[in-house]
């Protein structure tokens, strides 16, 4: 048991806290140290205007400016993948479009000179070559966005511990902390 004006430890069977003497029935029975220089939470409060520490005011600041570090590692990712994909697209429509246009070129061509139907082959497999380093690129770019992604994740749940687990935080500054409701 512990007293709700000095913190300290109190014996079970005690009339009154032997370091403060506030009487029996005003204390608490806990399994954690309270906080005696806390003022009392109103449930009206949000949770800025109930703690005016600068204690809290610097923990929220620092944990605030975390999340926003982690949101962005982790919208980064989403734009690599992004991206990733639009450029693999792109060098597939690009190899398309070349096959195409010189394909029709040299098919145009075949009429007068039979030999340039023959000079296709290095075509396609350039269209061939590209398309397979669109798949390249494409894949290992949103790999990429994966890794970066992950990367904020991880620094979330790295943060959500370490503000869960902070002994200076309520259980409603952690929650709003971590934007819980």
């Amino acid at each position: 048991m512990f007293c709700t004006s000095c913190a300290n430890e109190i014996p079970l069977g005690v009339a009154k806290c032997p370091n403060c003497g506030t009487a029996a029935e005003d204390l608490a029975i806990a399994t954690d140290r309270p906080r005696a220089s806390e003022p009392p939470i109103n449930a009206g409060d949000s949770i800025r205007t109930q703690r005016k520490s600068p204690r809290f005011d610097a923990l929220t600041s620092r944990y605030a400016d975390a999340y926003k570090a982690a949101r962005f590692i982790v919208g980064l990712g989403k734009v690599v993948k992004l991206l990733s994909i639009i450029i693999a697209v792109l060098f597939l429509i690009g190899a398309g479009g070349f096959a195409l246009i010189v394909g029709l070129a040299l098919l145009s061509q075949a009429e007068k000179n039979p030999m340039a139907f023959y000079t296709a082959g290095p075509v396609f497999w350039a269209s061939i070559l590209i398309a397979f380093w669109a798949a390249i690129i494409g894949f290992f770019g949103y790999l990429m966005g994966v890794f970066v992604s992950a990367a904020g994740q991880i620094q979330r749940a790295t943060l959500d511990t370490a503000v869960n687990s902070s002994p200076h935080l309520t259980n409603d500054e952690k929650a709003s902390i971590m934007s819980l409701p």
